[in-house]
């Protein structure tokens, strides 16, 4: 069946249907023209998956129900638990709603005059809405650690080209100026005897290209590759790309098809024992000398044993907050650092602020 056949007969765009197949929900064969053709058996997966979004059920608890490793029963009464807390946070802020405009007193003048009364707890109200925000909307990913794109393949490729034709025209050019001066200043030295003369027609110009990106791009391909280490947080689970769990070609087909959660290592949160995080110090260089900079360090450990770590680069600008609430959400277990579950839960000051504050590793002595 195509997949037209199936949005018209399940109702569901082609966006939800490619999404699902990203999520390992359903396995769509390919015919020879590359177009899909799902099965009696993806249909009714389909039907599975559709009816359990409409309860609002997440894909994770989806995913988990369809592999077996939970019930229906017990993802319903989980979905309830999570309804009513819901429910409960929606009342809570219903019932302040009305009393602030019972009293009279504008929201905005409230928070930003500073002029509530007693009565009102303005954390508990600023804690209440984040939390039912961060419940109704989306739950965000962010990825930890260095991830290659197509795009900085086409960098990289890009780079290659600029650096055979800096070569070429040195061979083209400089060799033979180099020859001609060596030639004026010792004359006795007969160089077409030690160094065979160079024919540069047009043949061999490509000839040197071609040989030039062979050995080039392969060598581009092979260390944009090697370089990956990556953890990706999504909503269902865990994806990790590291050379002890992938070939290089693994990643580098991953990388440049986009498809690198196909080859990724995955893990289930409930696949998570417990995560270490704390602060490491590591040294940059800038125009304006050495520094160093602070790196909360993420140490992954699982129930089968393996262990996974990574290091998240506040000054380099990656979301290891983001991090941090998406297995705080996931009831997680994290060993963490005070300090640095202090930045996490502060807004005011950047991460290399807030550390360069206490440690004062850049701070020249006498100074603030």
């Amino acid at each position: 069946m195509k997949i037209k056949e199936v949005q018209e007969q399940l109702n569901v765009s082609s966006n939800a249907l490619r999404y699902y197949e990203k999520m390992g929900l359903i396995h769509p064969l390919r015919d020879k023209n590359g177009y899909r053709n799902y099965s009696i058996e993806d249909v009714a997966q389909l039907k599975k998956v559709i009816f359990l979004r409409e309860l609002d059920i997440s894909i994770e608890d989806i995913i988990q129900m369809l592999n077996h490793t939970t019930d229906f029963q017990e993802t319903l009464t989980k979905h309830m638990q999570s309804i009513e807390i819901e429910i409960q946070s929606l009342q809570a802020i219903k019932e302040l709603c009305v009393e602030l405009k019972n009293k009279d007193i504008p929201l905005l003048d409230t928070i930003i005059e500073k002029n509530i009364q007693q009565d009102f707890d303005k954390k508990e109200i600023k804690t209440i809405f984040e939390k039912v925000t961060f419940l109704m909307k989306p739950i965000k990913t962010t990825v930890i650690g260095t991830r290659v794109t197509p795009r900085d393949y086409l960098y990289g490729l890009l780079l290659c080209v600029i650096i055979v034709l800096l070569i070429l025209l040195g061979v083209v050019f400089g060799i033979p100026h180099m020859i001609d001066y060596v030639l004026i200043q010792a004359p006795n030295i007969h160089l077409p005897h030690i160094f065979p003369s160079l024919d540069f027609n047009i043949n061999n110009i490509m000839i040197f290209v071609v040989v030039s990106f062979i050995i080039s791009v392969p060598l581009l391909l092979y260390n944009n590759s090697v370089s990956q280490n990556y953890i990706e947080l999504v909503d269902g689970g865990i994806y990790i790309c590291h050379k002890k769990y992938l070939t290089k070609w693994e990643m580098m087909k991953g990388s440049i098809l986009k498809r690198a959660r196909h080859y990724n290592r995955y893990y289930y949160y409930e696949d998570i024992e417990h995560v270490d995080i704390y602060i490491v110090f590591s040294t940059m260089g800038s125009r304006g000398g050495i520094f160093k900079i602070y790196l909360p360090h993420f140490q992954f450990h699982f129930n089968d044993g393996e262990v996974y770590e990574i290091d998240s680069g506040i000054s380099l600008g990656e979301d290891s907050r983001t991090a941090y609430q998406i297995l705080k959400n996931k009831n997680v277990k994290m060993n963490i650092e005070p300090l640095i579950e202090e930045y996490y839960n502060q807004n005011e000051l950047k991460g290399y602020d807030f550390f360069e504050k206490y440690y004062g590793l850049n701070t020249p002595r006498g100074k603030d």
